[in-house]
Formats: C-alpha cells, sequence, structure tokens
C-alpha cells in the first residue's frame, strides 16, 4: 500500500499572523499611504473615560460641598427672643456696653472691654431685632438671629435664612482698629 499524499503547507512566512508589518520608513522608494490625522481609538477612548471621571469627581465634589454646607455648626444653638433668661442676659449685656462706652477716662488709659460669647448671643437673639428697627431698618422675615464664635482667627457668625435653602449661611471676619475705630475684615486664606 502506497504511503498517502501528504499536502503541502504553505510557508510560515506567508501566514497573514506571520507576515511582517511594513512601516513607509522600511520600504524606501515606494510611495507612503497619505496617514489619518484623527488619534487612534484607543487614545479617543482613554481620553473619553479620563474626561467622564473628572466630570464625576466634580459632580461628586459639589454633593459633598452641598452637604456639608448644610451641616448645623456644634456651637449654633439659637434661641428665641421670649426667653427670660436670654432677654435679660441680653438687655444686662447692652447696659454694660453703653455703661463702658460712656465711662470717662484719662486720653492716656488703655481702653479694654470683654464681652463673653453667651451675652452677645443672647443680645443677638434679644435686643438686634429692636436695635435696628429704632434706626428704622427691618430685620428680613425669613431670617433667624445671628449667632457668633469667637476663634483665635476671628469671629464666625452663622445665620439661617430660607434664601440659603434652610442651611446655615457661615461667614468669618477679623475685628480690626483702624484710626481709632472698629472695623471688621475677612480673614485671609
Amino acid at each position: 500500500m502506497p504511503p498517502p499524499e501528504a499536502t503541502p503547507e504553505p510557508p510560515p512566512e506567508a501566514t497573514p499572523e506571520a507576515t511582517p508589518e511594513v512601516t513607509p520608513e522600511a520600504t524606501p522608494g515606494k510611495e507612503t499611504e497619505e496617514i489619518s490625522e484623527s488619534p487612534p481609538q484607543s487614545v479617543t477612548r482613554t481620553l473619553g473615560i479620563a474626561l467622564l471621571g473628572a466630570a464625576i469627581a466634580l459632580m461628586l465634589l459639589a454633593a459633598v460641598g452641598w452637604w456639608l454646607a448644610g451641616l448645623t455648626p456644634r456651637w449654633y444653638q439659637p434661641t428665641t427672643a421670649t426667653d427670660a433668661a436670654t432677654s435679660e442676659l441680653g438687655e444686662t449685656a447692652e447696659y454694660r456696653l453703653v455703661e463702658e462706652f460712656q465711662r470717662i477716662r484719662p486720653p492716656e488709659e488703655i481702653w479694654r472691654l470683654r464681652i463673653r460669647e453667651d451675652a452677645i448671643n443672647a443680645w443677638l437673639t434679644a435686643r438686634l431685632k429692636q436695635w435696628l428697627a429704632g434706626r428704622g431698618v427691618d430685620w428680613p422675615a425669613d431670617t433667624t438671629s445671628p449667632q457668633i464664635h469667637i476663634t483665635p482667627t476671628g469671629i464666625e457668625v452663622a445665620i439661617a435664612s430660607d434664601d440659603f435653602g434652610s442651611r446655615i449661611g457661615r461667614f468669618q471676619v477679623r475685628p480690626i482698629i483702624t484710626n481709632n475705630q472698629l472695623a471688621f475684615e475677612s480673614p485671609t486664606l
């Protein structure tokens, strides 16, 4: 019995997988094909994923910022003007402040005044609206009385308003005396 005939296999270099890529630089003398101006698909996809990731990160950062802005500071505890203890403390603070302002002092005496934080907050709650009304200014109806918190870097002021979406608005000021006048500046960050 004769051996079966073997079918010839093509040489390894003839298969499409084994065919080496030919670049325009590797074949001198031949005209090169026109190269496309658009970036490869993998670069476009990577750029799209990076932009999508950045957009998601920005939205997440904005959501966390909005949530943090809605948190009530630990020190913010507004009281009502009808609270007897608050009203008495606010009136006493105002009386003592007026008394200190009217005190006659020698010109070279250093003038010092200490007012406790709870006395300031009591005055803001019990007397601020009346004090402004006496000067022809109406307090906004949708705004609560402000509260303050004294820190080493300045005074934090917090106030709730419907304009803030029922959130507590906060800002910080630093009292300074310039040319014998009290002023407030915003601390630099």
